[in-house]
């Protein structure tokens, strides 16, 4: 049976291999710039909110040509060509590869960027000039790909060489910044080629000034004054961030499963401290479930996130768990589906394990690693996560790229089980949620399968600007408050704007984000209740709507939209509570807000459930 599947997969991507390949003939390739040394700017931060901090950056150098050359000095300059850092590389050789390397970014630039995380940095294709590949040719890319990857760690990776420097931001941005401001990097590289002549290789970098988080309205501030409840705080977060444990070359160790990450080397330490520049509060290290090869290689994960927590930053601890579909199935990625036929599993997905404690087993380090046993389906995965004392969310649901497909064994929190749904995957330049994870989102909860709305950057490199979760933390800032903020759902989404959603009737009661009622299904039908939605969007303007779901229903309803929406406020919505037929269903409000200028802001409030029993 393997063998037959095997030569019947091999010759399907030969004929589509022939079939590009010709496709192909003619078409000149883009070049990767000028000379034969390239200073790549991956590991550079784009985004800082404290322009006074000090952050860990790199830049990888790659020699593309045929012959070796010795590196001198790299230098770190700011626009006034004043000297930030250097680093004496002491004369090292670094090897050529006659454009192996450069042919394998090409590929990356080519197939879907949810597949190969190359939203920016980009250096032959933009983004919005990136042609649709079909699967059939997508695979036959990524296969390529990850022969050049295995070409590249057979030789050691050696005409690659990633060199970390400190970048004192405030001698990038003055004394007195603008928020707004985006400064210049100049970096220089001094080697010398073949036949010992100086040369150098120039790379710039630009870097913006974020404006900080903005805060609640007054409004929403003098309500939790009223109520005593104005001792808590908001902490934002990430919760889906790999580290050089899940990379394939200059890794911590290396990872092979990971073919396609090859640019990002930094520690947990180096990622906290651009978080924090970024203006985050915690996150939780995510690395891959199959790059983790033992339980010792897990307890030295966990210590090092204990190790790195501070009264004000936490690290929790977590793992990207890989899981074997099963069950009835909506939906397919088609990719990862085809790859673990051919090792007698089907398609895979993946969920995030947070404020775990023990290893959790779901494929191995290797080629197609990521198909193999050891794995357990998505229920066993989870109920581990919570018998450790964690809570899961289910990783980019939605899409053709490692996809949740098994929709008819998910449980949401209604089941006790998964209490998140990354609906933000954010390892791209977007402003807002991504439409096919937030329709999954949707899709589950009109299914009566409920979940918060989770966002994480899914970043494979530096941290960078995307629109973090942010907990509200009543108490000791820790990783279990951060749990319990995320199993309550007193949660919402933002890159800037403060959104939050409360429920009150006219009797006096009311119901705050997070909040899960149980009540009679006997309730009266269209009981009038009142949706507050405060906001603080700043300076910004946009569109706020209100939505309200109820399971078993085709689609939400838009309860209200709002146009041209600024400053800070509280939108009132009178609306009800449907149960016709006094159904036994849940009923659920949201708010949402997108600004329609660039940059792009968006804040998205967690929901709050009404349970009819």
């Amino acid at each position: 049976m393997f063998r037959k599947l095997t030569l019947c997969a091999l010759s399907i991507t030969a004929l589509v291999l022939g079939i590009f390949s010709s496709a192909e003939a003619g078409v000149p390739e883009p070049q990767m710039g000028m000379g034969d040394v390239h200073v790549l700017p991956f590991g550079m931060m784009e985004h800082v909110r404290d322009s006074q901090a000090t952050i860990p950056m790199q830049v990888q150098l790659y020699n593309q040509s045929s012959n070796g050359v010795q590196l001198n000095t790299l230098r770190v300059l700011n626009a006034d060509q004043e000297i930030l850092a250097v680093v004496n590389l002491q004369m090292e050789v670094l090897p050529g590869d006659s454009g192996t390397m450069a042919d394998a970014y090409l590929l990356m630039e080519k197939l879907d960027p949810e597949l190969s995380h190359r939203w920016k940095k980009r250096m032959f294709i933009p983004l919005n000039e990136r042609p649709e590949l079909t699967p059939a040719v997508s695979s036959v890319l990524q296969r390529r790909l990850v022969d050049l990857i295995a070409e590249v760690k057979e030789n050691g990776g050696e005409q690659m060489r990633n060199v970390r420097f400190e970048v004192d931001l405030g001698s990038v941005f003055g004394s007195k910044p603008v928020i707004g401001d985006e400064r210049l990097i100049l970096v220089e590289l001094d080697y010398e080629n073949k036949d010992g002549e100086s040369m150098q290789a120039n790379a710039t970098h630009s870097i913006q000034l974020l404006a900080p988080y903005l805060p609640p309205p007054s409004s929403w501030n003098a309500r939790m004054n009223n109520s005593g409840r104005s001792n808590g705080t908001w902490k934002a977060g990430d919760f889906h961030v790999h580290n050089c444990r899940d990379e394939a070359t200059n890794g911590c160790p290396d990872c092979d499963a990971e073919a396609l990450n090859t640019t990002g080397s930094f520690t947990n330490a180096d990622l906290k401290t651009q978080f924090q520049a970024l203006g985050l509060d915690f996150f939780s290290t995510t690395t891959h479930s199959y790059c983790i090869n033992s339980t010792n290689e897990f307890n030295a994960v966990y210590s090092e996130s204990t190790s790195l927590d501070e009264a004000n930053f936490r690290v929790l601890c977590g793992t990207e768990l890989t899981t074997r579909e099963a069950g009835g199935q909506t939906g397919s990625d088609p990719w990862f589906d085809a790859q673990c036929l051919l090792v007698f599993h089907g398609g895979i997905a993946h969920y995030g394990g947070h404020n775990i404690t023990s290893r959790k087993h779901g494929g191995e380090d290797g080629w197609l690693g990521y198909c193999l046993d050891p794995m357990n389906n998505a229920v066993v995965q989870v109920r581990k996560v919570n018998e450790d004392g964690g809570f899961a969310i289910a990783n980019h649901p939605g899409g053709d790229v490692i996809s949740n497909n098994s929709t008819a064994m998910f449980r949401g929190f209604e089941g006790n089980m998964t209490v998140g749904c990354e609906v933000w995957n954010a390892d791209n330049s977007l402003g807002n949620m991504s439409p096919a994870h937030k329709a999954w989102w949707i899709a589950r909860l009109l299914d009566g399968k409920f979940t918060y709305p989770a966002s994480g950057s899914d970043t494979h490199d530096t941290a960078h600007e995307f629109g973090s979760t942010h907990v509200w933390i009543d108490g000791a800032f820790d990783d279990a408050a951060i749990g319990e903020s995320m199993r309550n759902g007193t949660l919402y989404l933002s890159n800037g704007p403060f959104l939050s959603v409360s429920l009150a009737d006219n009797s006096g009661h009311r119901i705050d984000m997070g909040g899960v009622v149980m009540t009679s299904k006997s309730l009266q039908h269209d009981y009038p209740v009142t949706v507050e939605a405060p906001y603080n969007v700043g300076s910004d303007s946009g569109v706020l709507r209100v939505y309200r779901g109820a399971t078993g229903d085709s689609s939400e309803t838009l309860l209200k939209e709002y146009q041209n929406v600024t400053g800070q406020g509280t939108m009132l919505v009178p609306t009800t509570i449907p149960n016709p037929n006094h159904q036994r269903r849940g009923v659920w409000y949201r708010t949402e807000f997108e600004s329609t200028g660039s940059p792009k802001k968006s804040a998205y409030s967690s929901i709050i459930l009404i349970g009819l029993r």
